[in-house]
Formats: C-alpha cells, sequence, structure tokens
C-alpha cells in the first residue's frame, strides 16, 4: 500500500532540496501543502478499497485460509494513511538538515509501537498488533507535524483532504452491496472499476478540481494520454 508513496518520497527529495537551495523556506511551505493535496486525492480512496475489499485483497496475497485477519488489516489501511504522510513530512526535516531532530522522532515512534504492542498483544492477539501499528503511526505523523511547524509554515490543503473523503464514502457506500453479494475474486477488478469510476465523478460533482490541477495533470501525463486532462477539463 505505501509502494507509490515510496516512489513519491524518492522523486520529490532532489526536487525540494533544489527548491530549497533556489528560494526559501516559504516555497517549502507551498510545495508541502500542493503535496498533500494530491498524496490526499491518491491515497484516501486507496484506503476505503484496501478496508472494503479486505477480504479479497487478502485472498490474492496471501491466500483465502488467511480471510479471517480481514479486521487487522483494514484498521493497518488506516494507520497507512498517516505513515504515509509522515514519510513526506520527513523529507522536509532531511531537506533542512533537521537529521537530529528526525533521528528523535523515529528513535520516539519505535519506542511508543513497542510499547504498545507488548501491551496489547498479550490482550487483543493480532488485533492489537493491528491497534499498536496505527496508533504508533497516527502519533507519529502528529508530532512530527507540530515539531516540522518550528521551522516552517505547513498545512494540509483542507479542500484536497476533505473531498476526498466525501467522494470515498459515496463511492463506498454504492459499490459496498456488490462486495458483499458477491466476495468471487473474478468479479474484483470490475468491482475496482466500479469504485474508482463513481470516485471520480464524486469530485468533478463536487468541483474538486482546479484550473492549476488540469494544467499539472496535463504537464504529467505522457502525450498519449493528455487527452484525459482535456476531458477532465471539459467535464
Amino acid at each position: 500500500m505505501l509502494l507509490p508513496l515510496i516512489a513519491l518520497y524518492t522523486s520529490l527529495y532532489p526536487q525540494l532540496s533544489e527548491l530549497y537551495g533556489k528560494n526559501s523556506k516559504e516555497s517549502l511551505s507551498e510545495a508541502f501543502k500542493t503535496t498533500s493535496r494530491y498524496v490526499s486525492l491518491a491515497f484516501i480512496p486507496l484506503i476505503f478499497v484496501s478496508i472494503l475489499f479486505s477480504r479479497q485483497i487478502i485472498s490474492i496475497l496471501t491466500g483465502p485460509q488467511y480471510s479471517e485477519a480481514t479486521i487487522p488489516f483494514a484498521i493497518m489501511a488506516f494507520g497507512a494513511f498517516a505513515a504515509g504522510f509522515t514519510m513526506i513530512l520527513s523529507l522536509y526535516f532531511m531537506t533542512l538538515e533537521k537529521t537530529k531532530q528526525l533521528l528523535g522522532l523515529q528513535v520516539l515512534s519505535f519506542v511508543v509501537y513497542l510499547s504498545m504492542l507488548s501491551f496489547l498483544v498479550s490482550m487483543l492477539g493480532i488485533e492489537g498488533a493491528a491497534i499498536s501499528k496505527a496508533f504508533t503511526a497516527s502519533f507519529t505523523m502528529l508530532i512530527t507535524f507540530l515539531i516540522l511547524r518550528k521551522y516552517i509554515r505547513v498545512c494540509f490543503d483542507s479542500e484536497g483532504f476533505l473531498k476526498p473523503i466525501a467522494s470515498s464514502i459515496i463511492a463506498s457506500a454504492l459499490v459496498l452491496p456488490f462486495s458483499i453479494l458477491s466476495s468471487w475474486l473474478i468479479l474484483f477488478p470490475l468491482q475496482l472499476l466500479l469504485f474508482a469510476t463513481i470516485y471520480l465523478i464524486a469530485l468533478i460533482a463536487l468541483k474538486s478540481f482546479h484550473d492549476y490541477d488540469l494544467v499539472r495533470l496535463e504537464a504529467f501525463l505522457p502525450a498519449r494520454i493528455k487527452f484525459l486532462a482535456t476531458l477532465l477539463r471539459r467535464l
């Protein structure tokens, strides 16, 4: 689930370093707001999909014999969103050369995780391990964000965060009957396609896209599929 963010993490670091070297801390603040917008647009629906289709995903990855692990998987899906944003936040510590602070945060995160793990696993088993992971990821994201605010002005793009949540809820509500009535793996790609279609329509209905989004999308897309940006603009 974190693979797309790992790729983004790898590609963003040199760009942030160049941006900080040529401009100022204010440029990093604007870069974070932009990054948080597009990470939310892409990653929030992945979390909902992971929860909605947890049984199918586990069956594909590990086999149907592990289908009882759907609840821990769903819990960790929430934590994955926080862990992903923590990865992005850590880039700014590296760019600002605050490596000691970053190391301290990582040590604190590890201590919190081990403490919760030793306490909850004995009580709840695998669910306790999942809760420990999700809580630690959320706690680390919050602390990292608060400490980073000492060095630069950072804020999330609220529209880019709330509208993907609303669109994902709509898509989940409409696709849920299909996921309950049929858990056949052969239908899984069609269910994913239906979710993605409804999610995109909901984003358009909520007016989530702006001209600058389409300009960036058009610049990012390969030449053969640039027509998608034109199609979105017309919609």
